[in-house]
């Protein structure tokens, strides 16, 4: 008994009928720019020294924090829920191993300044 039409959507956004409005993700870099958190974090404190194991398991914390959040945004707008979680375990570790790789690097440079042989 509703004489009036339904409201059309926007123009630019093409939705079905039936079919819910497609969700607004952020963009992919934001996912890669969080990921790396760790390793910037790990670069500022090259200057502490000597550097407090509670610091270090903190970043440990933070690092796998980091990489699980990552990992499950840079997959949020892909359809097929079997690949998202494939895929976003796979991102994590990735994530996780490329971070350790630089603390190890910062570690490596660090050893001319505090070695007790020079």
């Amino acid at each position: 008994m509703n004489d009036q039409p339904e409201p059309l959507p926007p123009a630019n956004v093409s939705v079905p009928p039936g079919k819910p409005a497609p969700q607004k993700t952020l963009p992919k870099i934001v996912w890669l720019f969080e990921a790396i958190i760790p390793s910037v974090l790990a670069l500022g404190m090259m200057q502490i020294t000597p550097i407090d194991q509670s610091l270090g398991k903190a970043l440990l914390i933070l690092t796998l924090i980091c990489s699980l959040v990552a990992g499950i945004g840079l997959v949020s707008g892909m359809r097929s829920r079997a690949l998202r979680v494939i895929l976003s375990i796979f991102l994590m570790g990735f994530l996780f191993i490329a971070n350790m790789v630089v603390f190890i690097l910062i570690g490596c440079s660090q050893t001319d300044r505090t070695s007790p042989w020079s």
